[in-house]
């Protein structure tokens, strides 16, 4: 339900990159530039998106999986509480959670999720994600700062 009233609202919006802990591919870590400077927790993917010049969204998705293979046998992972640091252009009245779709996991915790001045503390099931809206004209700009220029190979 989630899934596709995001998925809904980012088909609308250009996709500007990913931010990842631990990086890998082409995703970039958190750092001082980025609309995400700092993240408490491992295994976290950010996708960045912008609408306009004063419209933004980060996606964050926990990217464990739910169930965990502990040598012969299966657990269900804990539903966590990830926490990260937004860039000071991006914070305070800036940044809001967007509201899932009806019965969706979003709606159910959306009392567990809060954003304190750059402190932004989320809580995700293995898998989950939860969707921010960013705006103001400073955090388009830290937004962009998120683009890779990927490498071409031959000639």
């Amino acid at each position: 339900m989630d899934a596709k009233k995001f998925g809904n609202l980012l088909l609308k919006t250009t996709h500007v990159g990913t931010i990842r802990t631990p990086a890998k591919s082409f995703a970039r870590t958190p750092a001082a530039d980025l609309p995400v400077t700092h993240t408490a927790n491992d295994d976290l993917l950010i996708g960045v998106f912008s609408a306009n010049e004063s419209t933004s969204y980060l996606m964050i998705v926990d990217t464990r999986t739910e169930v965990q293979n502990k040598t012969m046998h299966t657990e269900l992972l804990p539903v966590r509480t990830a926490g990260f640091t937004l860039h000071a252009a991006c914070s305070g009245s800036a940044a809001t959670f967007v509201a899932g779709g009806v019965g969706g996991y979003e709606q159910m915790h959306s009392a567990d999720h809060s954003i304190s001045g750059t402190a932004v503390s989320v809580s995700l099931k293995a898998g989950a994600g939860a969707l921010i809206a960013l705006t103001g004209t400073g955090c388009a700009a830290v937004v962009g700062n998120t683009r890779q220029v990927r490498p071409t190979y031959g000639a």
